[in-house]
């Protein structure tokens, strides 16, 4: 029996939970928060990326970035360096103390995902990942055509 549009929105929020309740579970474990763990992530796929680069790709608040990123300068795994074009704005750039930090544990994190992977197999993520970003097109197609919500 087909799930109704209710049941699959419910069923795609528990799978979101879930697989956050994963990577929550799997940084502990590394002595990251899931935030921590996603930030260093970040700042490896946008290698000295600003602060607004990392909350606008994790959608998370500045504060919760200026927080973990504040740790990770003390602990001396990334140094800031100012903008040449914005004097605000500064670089994140892992320091070589930091790349011999995060490197083992995202290289850990990229195995872990890759056994994952190869239990689905090839076609099954691509398809997945296919599906997905239909999904995001066509939620932000439908955000697109909400009406602005009305100050009461």
């Amino acid at each position: 029996m087909a799930l109704s549009p209710q049941e699959q929105i419910l069923q795609s929020y528990e799978n979101w939970f879930a697989l956050n309740a994963l990577y929550d579970k799997w940084a502990k474990a590394h002595g990251l928060t899931s935030n921590g763990l996603m930030t260093l992530y970040a700042i490896r796929i946008f290698p000295c990326c600003t602060q607004r680069t990392i909350c606008e790709a994790l959608a998370l608040p500045k504060q919760t970035v200026n927080t973990i990123l504040d740790g990770m300068q003390k602990k001396g795994y990334i140094r800031l360096d100012v903008l040449p074009t914005d004097r605000r704005s500064k670089r994140i750039c892992l320091t070589p103390q930091g790349e011999a930090y995060a490197g083992p544990i995202l290289d850990a994190l990229d195995a872990l995902e890759w056994r994952a992977l190869q239990g689905m197999g090839t076609e099954q993520m691509e398809q997945k990942l296919a599906l997905e970003r239909r999904f995001l097109h066509c939620l932000s197609q439908a955000l697109e055509e909400e009406p602005a919500p009305k100050d009461e």
